[in-house]
C-alpha cells in the first residue's frame, strides 16, 4: 500500500477540523427562519417521494462531529439532519509518483457507507482553478477579459452555462474564477 499512515492520520484530523467549523457555519445559516423553511419543503418532498409519513417518530443513529447519537426524532428532523451534513473526501496523491498517500473517504462509513473520493459528480467548479492556473502559466494575466458570452461547442448542442443562466460583458480572468463563471 502506498497509504502514508502519519499523512493518513494529520489528513483525518484537517478533514475533522475544517469539516466541523464548515458544519457550524451550515448549521448557523439554516437557523434563519427563511433558510430552514426552504430546507423543510426539500425534505417534505423527499419524504413525499419515499412514501413516508413527516412525523413518524423513530429512533435513529445520527452522525455528529461530537459523536454519534441515538435520538428519537420525526422523519422529517431526520431527513433535514440529513440534507443539511457537509460531505466531502480527500485524496492526497504524490505528485512525483502518483502514489495515494491519504485517503478520507467521507465523514463517517459506519453511518453513511458512501466514499466521496469515488463519487461520481461533475468537475466544472473543481478543476476551474487547474485551468486558470494554465493560463496563467501560458503568460495569460489575471487582468486579461474573457467573453462572458454563450457559447456552443462544435461536438454537439451542448452549451456551458452559468449557475444562474446569466451571460453579460467581458470579465477579467480574476473575477471569473471568484465568480465560478462558465465562460
Amino acid at each position: 500500500s502506498s497509504l502514508h499512515a502519519g499523512l493518513q492520520e494529520e489528513a483525518l484530523q484537517a478533514f475533522k477540523k475544517q469539516l466541523s467549523r464548515m458544519q457550524s457555519l451550515l448549521d448557523a445559516e439554516y437557523r434563519r427562519e427563511h433558510k430552514r423553511k426552504q430546507l423543510e419543503n426539500i425534505a417534505r418532498k423527499q419524504l413525499k417521494q419515499a412514501g413516508l409519513a413527516d412525523e413518524e417518530m423513530r429512533k435513529r443513529l445520527l452522525f455528529s462531529w461530537e459523536g454519534n447519537k441515538l435520538l428519537e426524532m420525526s422523519n422529517l428532523d431526520s431527513a433535514m439532519h440529513q440534507l443539511r451534513l457537509l460531505q466531502a473526501g480527500f485524496l492526497g496523491v504524490d505528485p512525483q509518483s502518483g502514489a495515494i498517500r491519504c485517503w478520507v473517504g467521507g465523514i463517517d462509513f459506519g453511518l453513511q457507507a458512501y466514499d466521496q473520493v469515488l463519487a461520481r459528480r461533475q468537475l466544472a467548479s473543481v478543476v476551474k482553478p487547474l485551468w486558470f492556473a494554465a493560463a496563467l502559466e501560458q503568460q495569460w494575466s489575471p487582468c486579461q477579459y474573457l467573453s462572458n458570452d454563450t457559447a456552443e461547442l462544435r461536438y454537439g448542442q451542448w452549451r456551458p452555462a452559468n449557475y444562474d443562466h446569466r451571460t453579460g460583458p467581458p470579465v477579467s480572468m480574476a473575477a471569473a474564477l471568484r465568480q465560478s463563471l462558465n465562460l
